[in-house]
């Protein structure tokens, strides 16, 4: 059992590999164990414990209703290059677009 506590980041992300994907940055607003609150989620929704049935954006959502999360319009990425390269150092920006 691993707790997220208020005020620490979390980064969420999804996928494996070449599927890997940040899906955003996060603040932790309310104490809270992810796995707990995703066998509750699951609880409600118990067709998505089937493979590929997960709806990983509802859940996130879920999180964020409950106020555990709150999420971070705007964050910077330090990406210390690949094969060992200084050149491939890069920053990079996340902005998140509101409607």
């Amino acid at each position: 059992m691993i707790k997220a506590h208020v005020g620490k980041m979390m980064i969420v992300t999804h996928g494996e590999y070449s599927a890997y994907a940040i899906q955003g940055l996060f603040t932790v607003a309310k104490e809270f164990d992810p796995l707990e609150e995703r066998d509750k989620y699951l609880e409600m929704y118990p067709e998505q414990k089937e493979g590929y049935k997960f709806k990983r954006e509802q859940f996130l959502a879920y999180l964020v209703t409950l106020g555990f999360l709150t999420e971070q319009d705007y964050f910077l990425e330090l990406n210390l290059g690949d094969y060992l390269g200084a050149e491939s150092v890069d920053v990079l920006e996340y902005e998140n677009e509101k409607p």
